[in-house]
């Protein structure tokens, strides 16, 4: 009974090590796929570290670049800053040629304030020469009357040519008025041009009141060239109130010349139809000397008109320069715009290259965790082993014995 007994027990025993190397096996199973497992993991963790290193190479790749975009920003400010050290600069020499420009006027102001005094002077001095040869032709009409018809067919001659020199004069005059009349209205639609200039010119300055020092600076310079501009504009009308002065006093005394002209002509006409043949030739020299002054008369209103082509050019000179200004401040507000954006989207990287981090971050601490779960589960099926592997022993040696 006893044989059977421990036969039976012995079975037991047997059927609970197969059991057992059952389970051992099982856990063997389990503790390969643990290690498989395992070894998956720190395939992904070197995958992830991998990951995160060349993340780590990126975001400094990435600071580098915003440095260097940096660095280039500092010097497209110092570009900007040199570019604005020029603008000044010639502003400085554009207020000096301002300055030379209005001595000249000034001057030439002065010259032609003489040649119109001159001209007076010339033309009282005629009339004095024409009084007494007026004189001394009233005291020789006695002596004059034997050659009246010949006199008065060399009188009508010369009446005609005084008269078409006349027309020519008035003509003349006629055009000069129109001239300066025309030139007048160019110049009050350019100042009127000027002025909507100046006016797109303050908008522009509101638009960039924005930036820095720097388009402070400029602003002011803008201000001066604006009252450079007025300061143009007013002697264009203090020039025009002075031509309009002088057409009229000459006009007055174009007027008083031909009433005057009129009154010797009718006196000589009265006189001159018993002259000789000698007061022919005195004709013509009065003729030519009016030619002279025909001749003074044109080159005088040539000088106006260029002086005021060199006028209507300076106004030019300074339109174009304010285009030139409001299309720099145009493109320096482009440019601060396209900085200001660049910026923006270096900030947005890198947020979201942070963000990126500290997600793999988080996803490598979860990585971790599940290693040390792992770890940890691995330890316990050793320790399971160890005790079963400590039972078995035991088995064999109760067998044994």
């Amino acid at each position: 009974k006893e044989k059977q007994e421990l036969e039976l027990e012995l079975e037991k025993e047997k059927k609970e090590k197969q059991e057992l190397e059952l389970e051992l096996e099982k856990e063997k199973k389990e503790k390969q796929e643990l290690e498989s497992a395992l070894e998956k993991e720190k395939k992904e963790k070197q995958e992830m570290e991998l990951e995160f290193e060349r993340e780590k190479k990126e975001k400094k790749s990435f600071i580098a670049e915003r440095d260097a975009q940096a660095a280039q920003q500092v010097q497209a400010q110092k570009a900007v800053e040199g570019r604005l050290k020029t603008l000044q600069a010639e502003a400085k020499k554009h207020d000096q040629a301002m300055a030379a420009f209005e001595k000249q006027w000034k001057e030439k102001v002065v010259t032609e304030q003489g040649k119109t005094k001159r001209m007076e002077q010339e033309v009282k001095t005629v009339r004095k020469l024409r009084e007494v040869e007026v004189e001394g032709l009233k005291k020789e009409l006695e002596a004059l009357k034997a050659e009246k018809e010949t006199v008065y067919t060399a009188q009508q001659d010369t009446e005609k040519q005084l008269q078409e020199v006349t027309q020519q004069l008035e003509l003349a005059r006629l055009k000069h008025t129109d001239a300066c009349a025309a030139e007048a209205s160019n110049a009050l639609q350019l100042s009127k041009t000027l002025a909507v200039e100046n006016d797109l010119r303050l908008g522009l300055e509101k638009k960039v009141a924005g930036l820095e020092t720097e388009a402070d600076g400029l602003r002011k310079r803008l201000e001066v060239e604006q009252q450079a501009v007025q300061e143009l504009q007013r002697l264009q009308k203090d020039n025009q109130h002075e031509w309009a002065a002088e057409r009229r006093e000459f006009q007055k005394r174009a007027e008083e010349d031909k009433e005057q002209m009129t009154k010797d002509l009718h006196s000589a006409v009265a006189a001159e139809r018993e002259w000789r043949a000698e007061d022919a030739i005195k004709a013509e020299s009065a003729h030519s000397q009016l030619h002279k002054e025909l001749a003074g008369l044109k080159l005088d209103l040539m000088a106006k008109d260029s002086a005021l082509h060199s006028c209507r050019a300076e106004a030019e000179a300074l339109r174009a320069e304010v285009k030139s200004q409001g299309v720099l401040l145009s493109s320096l507000q482009q440019g601060e715009r396209t900085k200001s954006t660049q910026v923006q989207r270096l900030q947005h990287e890198i947020a979201e290259q942070m963000q990126r981090g500290e997600t793999l971050q988080q996803e490598a601490a979860a990585v971790k965790d599940q290693l040390e779960a792992a770890v940890l589960r691995y330890q316990e099926a050793q320790s399971q082993a160890v005790d079963l592997r400590s039972t078995v022993e035991a088995v064999q040696n109760r067998i044994a014995h």
